[in-house]
């Protein structure tokens, strides 16, 4: 769970979002035949709004494929306007009775509340992304047994007190040493969207996610700018622009990198 506070972090997402040839202006797949979750409609009618919706494609677009189709996640439910979650989170991941082992398997939802749902110009800003891959990642994490609490990710980090609460210097967020499981779902998150952040504050984090769940792939600056300065070697100014508006238009580190 994340609460309301967590939010005042200024991602550089909220800037992409707001880019007029970035994603959102590509054609987007369907959330929900390319992720395999509903957007499902609460017990009491609320449902996210068509805007909300574009957030969901956005994230098809750029999500990878082990997010898809986890038998511990199910769908996403929108909380009614003026209400919050327990704690006054702004998303939960609830599991359903979801059980370790092969077992008692019961497909969880994530509900998202309206409070950090914002627009610019009609366009989304970053926290809901922000929001959404959190909780996607809690259902990752119990895909996989809690690998959260295993010794490959909790060791990264000392767990002391009473409370459990992490006091490594290598958290990401002031959240993180909450639990092994909200540091690997910030650290996560953080990989995707702000990977340099994630590799300053820990780098052993950043490289066991990296050889986990993304082959070795490297996301940060240095070695994305040179992957996409290969696709752009040789190729004249008018040609070279074409290139970096596609770039910017379909890949959201691009977006962020690319002028």
């Amino acid at each position: 769970m994340k609460t309301i506070m967590l939010f005042v972090l200024s991602l550089a997402l909220a800037k992409v979002a707001t880019a007029q040839d970035c994603l959102i202006d590509g054609n987007l797949p369907d959330f929900e035949e390319v992720m395999g979750y509903k957007l499902a409609v609460a017990r009491d009618g609320t449902e996210f709004t068509a805007q909300e919706k574009v957030v969901f494609n956005q994230l098809a677009a750029v999500l990878p494929e082990f997010y898809q189709n986890m038998q511990s996640l199910d769908s996403f439910e929108r909380v009614p306007d003026g209400y919050t979650l327990a704690g006054g989170a702004v998303g939960e991941y609830l599991s359903r009775g979801w059980r370790i082992g092969n077992m008692s398997r019961t497909r969880g939802y994530i509900a998202l509340a309206q409070d950090k749902i914002k627009t610019e110009n009609g366009r989304f800003v970053g926290e809901f992304y922000y929001n959404i891959i959190h909780e996607m990642t809690h259902a990752l994490d119990q895909l996989e047994d809690t690998f959260s609490q295993t010794e490959p990710w909790a060791g990264l980090s000392t767990w002391t007190g009473e409370d459990g609460m992490g006091s490594s210097k290598n958290f990401v967020t002031w959240y993180a040493p909450a639990s092994p499981e909200e540091d690997f779902a910030e650290s996560m998150t953080y990989f995707m969207l702000e990977p340099d952040t994630l590799l300053a504050k820990s780098p052993t984090k950043f490289e066991a996610i990296s050889k986990r769940y993304f082959n070795g792939q490297k996301y940060d600056s240095k070695t994305l700018l040179a992957s996409y300065e290969a696709q752009l070697k040789g190729l004249q100014p008018a040609a070279r622009a074409e290139k970096i508006k596609q770039l910017r238009r379909t890949d959201y580190y691009a977006c962020k990198l690319l002028k």
